[in-house]
């Protein structure tokens, strides 16, 4: 009976949603999320947690359907909402290699940044073969030039 290899990812991203009350940035969040790249284990993949920031930094008076909206709590109709969203990511991925995590990671951010504006980003990847890597650059995940391998598999 062989050994198994891990890797383990852990991270958190806060990206910013084109929405127009909690509930939209909610939904778009996780959306996008529900149609990201794996990071792959044989037991299990990287688990996400989609949460809202707490506060406001917007406010409208309109809703995600371009009505009035009854949200409102003010003498001016208006009303705040958040269009950050905090991504949380946790995996130990068994049976998996530092080389094969870190392809699926960058490909996930790859993803997640041409969907939604990456705010912030520290995501960690670490080996049982000691090797470590953190992304914490938004812009270097956003701007970088795409190596083939990414371009092939996301079509860009």
């Amino acid at each position: 009976m062989g050994m198994s290899w891990w890797t383990y990812v852990d991270g958190v991203i806060a990206v910013d949603v084109p929405s127009s009350s909690d509930a939209q940035t909610l939904y778009i969040a996780q959306t996008v999320v529900n149609h990201l790249p794996r990071i792959s284990g044989s037991e299990r993949d990287v688990q996400y947690y989609v949460n809202l920031q707490q506060g406001h930094n917007c406010s409208s008076t309109h809703d995600e359907f371009q009505q009035p909206s009854n949200l409102h709590d003010s003498e001016y109709g208006m009303f705040e909402h958040q269009t950050t969203a905090i991504i949380t990511l946790r995996g130990s991925l068994r049976d998996r290699f530092f080389p094969q995590t870190l392809r699926e990671t960058t490909q996930m951010l790859s993803r997640l940044s041409s969907q939604l504006d990456v705010l912030s980003c520290l995501v960690k990847i670490a080996g049982d073969d000691g090797r470590k890597i953190m992304f914490d650059d938004p812009s270097w995940i956003i701007h970088r030039n795409q190596p083939d391998w990414v371009q092939k598999k996301l079509k860009i």
